[in-house]
């Protein structure tokens, strides 16, 4: 009994170093992605840019929390929409175009939302299907 004892201790530790290790790998990539992203507004301006690619970072690195409305503005152009959400807050929406899901073609949108102080509080990507 003491041999499967040790079996099975030897493979709980490699499972939890494992674990670990895709773990770190996960957070180092995350931050070196994060690190290596400068936004530019041409690029998101620009007619042949990668939008998605673009608002994928955006989000993902939090690029832009904290800023004010004026500057989201000068950054991304107006937005597409606008939507009033809770008592001063407001969504503004932007396309970041297509994107390919399964089994359908989706549109990919870039929402923002801007508090009653008119500061970014949050940001996210939706997508909707086109038939």
């Amino acid at each position: 009994m003491r041999r499967v004892e040790k079996l099975l201790f030897v493979w709980l530790v490699a499972m939890l170093v494992g674990v670990s290790a895709v773990g770190a790998y996960v957070v180092v990539r995350h931050v070196t992605r994060c690190d290596r992203f400068h936004f530019h507004a041409a690029d998101w301006r620009h007619p042949k840019g990668h939008r998605n690619e673009i608002a994928d970072r955006l989000v993902q690195c939090h690029q832009l929390e904290g800023l004010r409305s004026d500057e989201l503005r000068a950054q991304l152009g107006p937005p597409q929409a606008k939507v009033k959400r809770h008592p001063g807050t407001v969504r503004w929406s932007y396309g970041a175009g297509w994107g390919v899901g399964f089994p359908f073609l989706t549109y990919r949108t870039l929402e923002v939302d801007i508090s009653a102080r008119g500061e970014v509080v949050g940001a996210r990507i939706t997508e909707s299907s086109v038939d």
